[in-house]
C-alpha cells in the first residue's frame, strides 16, 4: 500500500465504525436485495397486453367479413422480469371456425395461447371474449359505369362534352350480401374546380356503388381489377362556320369555281354552329357538304339534298343532317348535238391514239340560253383526257367522254358518255 492512499482507506475505516452509519447502511442494503428479489421471484405480478390480432380462417368456401383486423387485450399473471416485457407477438389468438357452414352473421368465442410456451406466466382473461362476425361467399360480379360530372361547366363561348371514363365496365369481387345490392356504379371526378373551364378536365375517377334505393354503398370490403381509372370532360369551342360546296365532272376549261360564280344558287342552310376541340378549332374555317355532279344539271333538274357529313370529333350543334341546294336555271337551257370534233387530251409523245369512231351522236349540253341559242355542232369539241390515267396499253380502251370549252363559254354535258380510243 502506498503511503499517499493511507488518510482515505483510514477515513471509511472509521465511517464504518460509527454504528449510525453502519445502521443506516444495513437498512439501505436490506431494501435493495428486497427489491431485486420482489422483481425477479415474484410470479403474480398482473399486465394487459393491448392490440393483439386475431386471427379467424375462411371455412367452407366462406370468408370472414371485417373492415379492418379485429384486435383483443390479453390480460397474463406471472414473474415481473417475463410479464412487463411482453407484446402482441408473443400471443397467438384464434376463433374456432369448425362448424360454420352457411353465410351470416355468427358469434364465436375467443382462444388465446402463449406464441411460446413459457412456464413463468399463465393468460388469465382475453377481452372482448367473443366476436360477432359476417361470413359470406366472395364472388365477382362486372358492372358498367355510369358517369356524372354535374360540377364542371364551360366558359362562355364553349360547351361542355358528355364525359367518359378510361374504361367502360370494371369487375368487383367481395362479399355476395353487399355485391347484390349494387344496382349502380358511378364514376366522378376525384378532384375538380367549380370556375368555368375553356379546356377538359382529366382526372382520377371515384367510384361510388348505389343500391336501388340510391343510398350510397361502402366498398370497404371490395376490391375492383381495374383501380386507375381516369375521368374526362370534353370541353369543346363554339364556332359558326360557312357551309359549302363544289362541283364534279366539269367541262374542261370550266373549273368549278367557275360554274358557281355563273349559276345562282341558294342553300337551304348557309351556316353551321359546331363544337370543335379547341386545339384545331382556328383551323375550321368551312364545312364542305361534297360535291355536285355537273353532268346531272339541267333546267329540268336543279335542286340537291346534300348529307351533312362531319370530321370525327366534331359536333353538330343544331343537329342539321341535310342541306337543300337549288339552283336557279331560269336563264339556262339545253339541246341536242351530233359531234365530230373529237380530241385527244394529255397523252404522251411517245404514244398515239385514234378514236374507233369519228362522231358521237346526240350529245346534250346544257349552258346559258344565249349560248345554246347560237350553238352549232361545229362549235363543240370533245376528248378524252389521259392527265389522270395511272397505266395506258396498246389496244383499245373505253374512256369517259369530256367537254371542251373555254372559261367564258359556260357550257356543259348532260349524262355520260363514252369513247373507244385505239393507242398504239
Amino acid at each position: 500500500m502506498k503511503l499517499k492512499d493511507l488518510p482515505s482507506k483510514l477515513q471509511l475505516t472509521k465511517l464504518f465504525n460509527n454504528r449510525q452509519f453502519v445502521l443506516l447502511f444495513s437498512v439501505v442494503l436490506a431494501f435493495v436485495c428486497w427489491f431485486a428479489i420482489a422483481v425477479n421471484r415474484s410470479d403474480d405480478y398482473q399486465v394487459t397486453v393491448a392490440d393483439v390480432p386475431v386471427t379467424i380462417p375462411a371455412v367452407n368456401g366462406l370468408t370472414p367479413v371485417f373492415d379492418e383486423t379485429p384486435t383483443v387485450r390479453v390480460t397474463v399473471v406471472g414473474a415481473r422480469s417475463v410479464v412487463s416485457r411482453l407484446d402482441a407477438d408473443d400471443f397467438s389468438v384464434n376463433v374456432p371456425v369448425t362448424g360454420i357452414t352457411t353465410a351470416g352473421d355468427t358469434v364465436l368465442p375467443v382462444v388465446a395461447s402463449q406464441a411460446v410456451h413459457n412456464d413463468s406466466y399463465r393468460i388469465t382473461s382475453v377481452e372482448p371474449a367473443t366476436f360477432s362476425i359476417l361470413f359470406d361467399h366472395q364472388i365477382t360480379t362486372d358492372r358498367q359505369i355510369e358517369v356524372q360530372a354535374n360540377e364542371v361547366q364551360a366558359a362562355d363561348g364553349y360547351i361542355r362534352q358528355a364525359p367518359y371514363t378510361s374504361v367502360n365496365s370494371v369487375s368487383i369481387t367481395g362479399p355476395q350480401r353487399e355485391l347484390e345490392q349494387i344496382s349502380r356504379l358511378v364514376a366522378t371526378p376525384a378532384s375538380s374546380s367549380s370556375s368555368p373551364r375553356t379546356e377538359a378536365l382529366v382526372s382520377e375517377a371515384k367510384l361510388t356503388a348505389y343500391d336501388a334505393q340510391g343510398n350510397p354503398l361502402s366498398d370497404t370490403h371490395w376490391t375492383y381489377d381495374k383501380t386507375d381509372i381516369t375521368l374526362t370532360v370534353p370541353i369543346y369551342r363554339r364556332k359558326t362556320v360557312p357551309l359549302t360546296f363544289s362541283f364534279s365532272n366539269t367541262p374542261n376549261g370550266l373549273s368549278s369555281d367557275d360554274l358557281m360564280k355563273t349559276i345562282p344558287y341558294t342553300m337551304s342552310v348557309t351556316e353551321i354552329e359546331l363544337a370543335l376541340p379547341p386545339e384545331s378549332a382556328d383551323a375550321v374555317t368551312s364545312i364542305n357538304l361534297g360535291q355536285i355532279d355537273c353532268s346531272t344539271l339541267d333546267p329540268a333538274n336543279y335542286t340537291y339534298t346534300m348529307n351533312l357529313r362531319l370530321p370525327s370529333g366534331y359536333v353538330n350543334i343544331q343537329n342539321i343532317q341535310q342541306v337543300t341546294v337549288t339552283f336557279d336555271m331560269a336563264n339556262f337551257s339545253s339541246s341536242r348535238f351530233t359531234v365530230t370534233n373529237l380530241r385527244i387530251l394529255n397523252l404522251s409523245s411517245d404514244r398515239s391514239a385514234t378514236f374507233a369512231s369519228a362522231v358521237l351522236e346526240n350529245v346534250k349540253v346544257v349552258g346559258r340560253a344565249d349560248l345554246i341559242a347560237e350553238l352549232q355542232s361545229e362549235d363543240i369539241s370533245v376528248g378524252v383526257d389521259f392527265a389522270n390515267v395511272a397505266s395506258v396499253k396498246t389496244g383499245e380502251m373505253e374512256m369517259p367522254a369530256v367537254l371542251i370549252t373555254e372559261k367564258n363559254r359556260v357550257l356543259w354535258l348532260y349524262g355520260s358518255y363514252s369513247l373507244v380510243v385505239n393507242l398504239s
